[in-house]
């Protein structure tokens, strides 16, 4: 086994032990029942997350472009290790509160240092083509954990609410072992010489400068921000249409299933669809499926955030594909961490939005504002995206995906010059 296949398999555990995995399945209700609030409240709750997020982002990524995306991402376990004790511990709003606040720092120091460490250890190796395949199959191993476990979250929270997060801790742990046996890519070792500041402008510059990158931002920033919104909503309109709690577990279990599957197959999905026919279906299996939960509400309409999963699975690696070929190497964690920041400022205001929404209406009311918003932006976004990227048909996507592959050779033959 190659230094790089090693690398791989480790970025591979690391990615199913990262983050929470049973939490999705009674995480609203766990923060509704313990936290004793209600469901505007855990908007209100999340907004001022999303804020901490938001301020953290930037500096947390040009951190791990100048001293290094590993340090980085064991700093961000650590941090998500004590988030998930204090939820543990939650006997009321405080530790929710503590919690989270946790958990935003462990998550800005995650963010964007993920991808840019796999993406530059490829690039090292003359691999950056596996790119796309490799984080769709790390994305599939551990949405297929998730799966696994997800009726054993369902029952164990029936069991006793506190169980499935007790668990989480215990994964989280396993997470961080994984994180200190990865290796920083070769380029990082050698040391950058700028400052905090210097390197946040650069990003900056970088988006500011670059039609590409900002469109792909804001198609990232529409997707963060409803499908965020639509997951909130999950637990309460289970419970609304009659679903035991039992039984939440097996409906994430297919969720996660379907995602899993995605992700997996993400590189094939994007090799037999144009850029702009995936962009089109990720945005109408958002926005459609959300205004007929809201319109036809029914166990059966339950069945229809299983399209969100299609979009969960596909959506990273795709759009990762196409924005790490956009970004200069030295900037791709600051880069990123803007994107992240600007999703998080739109989520604030979203947020806010939507607690009051969900406060003076009916949750079906609620879910077809939400629809209707999406696809309008939606809409919008797919009419911009042939003048951005200049591409009115499949050709021209082929084109531009031939242009990106030159691009990178071209970089990987210089990092390769550049470590000799």
């Amino acid at each position: 086994m190659t230094e790089c296949d090693r690398t791989i398999r480790l970025y591979y555990l690391f990615s199913i032990t990262r983050f929470p995995v049973f939490w999705g399945t009674i995480i609203i209700t766990y923060i509704m029942e313990v936290g004793q609030m209600t469901l505007s409240e855990v908007y209100n709750f999340e907004m001022w997350c999303v804020i901490i997020v938001a301020a953290l982002q930037v500096p947390t990524g040009a951190y791990a472009d100048l001293v290094g995306r590993v340090r980085a991402l064991k700093i961000g376990l650590v941090f998500l290790i004590l988030q998930g004790i204090a939820f543990v511990l939650a006997d009321g709003p405080f530790l929710i509160w503590v919690s989270n606040i946790l958990w935003a720092i462990g998550f800005s120091f995650a963010s964007g240092a993920d991808s840019a460490f796999l993406y530059d250890t490829l690039l090292d190796y003359g691999r950056e083509k596996e790119f796309r395949k490799i984080q769709g199959r790390a994305l599939a191993y551990a949405l297929a954990l998730t799966a696994v476990l997800a009726p054993l979250a369902g029952h164990l929270a029936a069991w006793n609410i506190r169980a499935p997060l007790m668990a989480d801790v215990v994964i989280l742990c396993i997470g961080l072992f994984f994180a200190c046996k990865l290796s920083e890519p070769a380029h990082h070792t050698q040391g950058t010489k700028r400052s905090a500041g210097r390197q946040i402008c650069l990003g900056a510059r970088e988006v500011a400068t670059h039609p590409r990158i900002i469109w792909l931002i804001a198609f990232m920033v529409t997707i963060a921000v409803t499908g965020k919104l639509w997951f909130f909503t999950y637990n309460p309109y289970f419970k609304h249409v009659g679903m035991p709690i039992h039984q939440f577990g097996y409906l994430f279990c297919l969720m996660n299933v379907i995602a899993a599957t995605s992700g997996y197959y993400a590189d094939s999905q994007a090799k037999r669809l144009s850029s702009k026919q995936s962009v089109t279906f990720i945005l109408l299996a958002i926005a459609i499926p959300i205004w007929l939960m809201g319109a036809w509400v029914s166990k059966g309409a339950a069945l229809l955030v299983l399209f969100q999963q299609w979009v969960r699975g596909y959506l990273k690696p795709f759009v990762d594909g196409l924005f790490q070929s956009e970004v200069a190497s030295d900037k791709r964690a600051t880069v990123a961490s803007v994107q992240s920041m600007a999703a998080g400022l739109l989520e604030v205001l979203c947020l806010a939005w939507f607690s009051k929404v969900t406060e003076e209406h009916t949750l079906p009311v609620a879910l077809q504002g939400l629809g209707i918003t999406a696809l309008a932006v939606g809409l919008v976004l797919i009419a911009t995206y042939g003048k951005v990227f200049k591409e009115n048909d499949s050709e021209a996507t082929k084109g531009d995906a031939a242009e990106a592959t030159l691009s990178l050779e071209s970089e990987s033959e210089v990092r390769k010059t550049a470590n000799m």
